[in-house]
């Protein structure tokens, strides 16, 4: 490609001072930003005038850095495989994962990707679309491409769903949500309100209702570092509400669960339905979510001895949220070890 210069001899090519024959570790290969003629006024080029210098090296700025190797990574395509710029998606994803690039990073620029993976500018530019769909990079403009800086908190969903027989009354979801975010040294906000609205059909159906009978909603808009996290809707048939704080317009001390045990309809359990669906607009706008991300949907409905008392639905950003359960005697453990900051099971 270059003569004696690839070999390391003589006439081994020097770019402002910087060798290029260093030898380059296994499985890497050296990266040019261009590739010129030499032109007859270059000194700096130890190398023929008039040549084609062909070696790859990383130039940064007018200096080169000898220290910066990228992985060759072969991504050519086989019968029956997705396409490429997909294939190069899902390798990008696969580095994200594994921490190559931290939260608030710029990505690697378009020329870098495009030689390290030989492949066209266009094919990468729709491998960081897909990326940027998901939630998982944002472009800025005149700036580039960055991993998108939000960490994904653990909600113990378990913990507020624990009845008696697990050695724990039916948590405040609130009370757990306060617990978790303080754990995970996030600060956490919510806004309220209060609305008398008619059933939908799934709501009505879980607390024994008719479609379009009146209910009353108790909706809590949650912010972790004011950085939108969930919003949760409790569902009360109005006649159990009537006359009771649940009608109060301000969130009540105690939570909704001391509200109900006072009138004699204390939670003992819960039955949760885990969905997940993509967002509507007006969903989509106040999570700031990319266009590809979905909703974690948690619908729970919770029960005294008598039937349904009401119906939660919570939705969640996928890409900021993950909900954990534990079965059997490991549930009150967990529950134990997350209030007290202590590990549940030790291997």
């Amino acid at each position: 490609m270059g003569g004696e210069g690839d070999r390391g001899g003589p006439g081994a090519p020097v770019v402002h001072g910087c060798s290029m024959a260093a030898p380059l570790p296994s499985g890497f290969m050296r990266v040019a930003l261009y590739r010129h003629r030499i032109p007859p006024n270059a000194s700096h080029w130890n190398q023929p005038h008039g040549s084609i210098l062909d070696q790859y090296w990383l130039i940064s700025g007018n200096r080169c850095n000898r220290n910066r190797y990228i992985p060759r990574v072969n991504i050519s395509r086989a019968p029956g495989q997705a396409p490429k710029y997909q294939r190069l998606a899902a390798d990008l994803r696969r580095r994200i994962a594994a921490g190559e690039w931290q939260g608030g990073a710029a990505l690697p620029v378009e020329a870098e990707l495009e030689t390290q993976y030989g492949v066209a500018r266009n094919t990468v530019r729709l491998a960081v679309d897909v990326l940027v769909n998901e939630g998982q990079l944002v472009r800025v403009q005149g700036k580039g491409t960055f991993l998108k800086d939000h960490s994904v908190l653990d909600h113990h969903a378990y913990r507020s769903a624990s009845g008696p027989q697990a050695g724990d009354s039916l948590a405040s979801p609130s009370e757990v949500y306060a617990e978790e975010a303080q754990a995970a040294d996030r600060r956490l906000t919510a806004d309220f309100e209060m609305l008398i609205v008619r059933a939908r059909t799934d709501i009505a159906e879980r607390l024994g209702l008719r479609p379009g009978e009146a209910v009353v909603l108790r909706r809590v808009l949650r912010f972790l570092d004011s950085e939108p996290w969930s919003i949760e809707e409790s569902h009360f048939p109005a006649g159990l509400a009537a006359g009771t704080p649940l009608m109060d317009p301000d969130p009540v001390d105690g939570g909704d669960e001391m509200v109900l045990a006072d009138i004699g309809r204390t939670e003992i359990g819960a039955v949760d339905h885990l969905t997940a669906r993509m967002p509507g607009p007006e969903e989509a706008q106040w999570f700031q979510a990319g266009p590809g991300v979905p909703l974690m949907v948690q619908t729970r409905a919770t029960y005294d001895t008598r039937g349904p008392v009401r119906v939660i639905e919570t939705r969640y950003s996928a890409d900021r949220s993950r909900l954990l359960y534990g079965l059997g005697e490991l549930a009150g453990r967990a529950a134990h070890a997350a209030r007290t900051g202590r590990t549940a099971v030790r291997g």
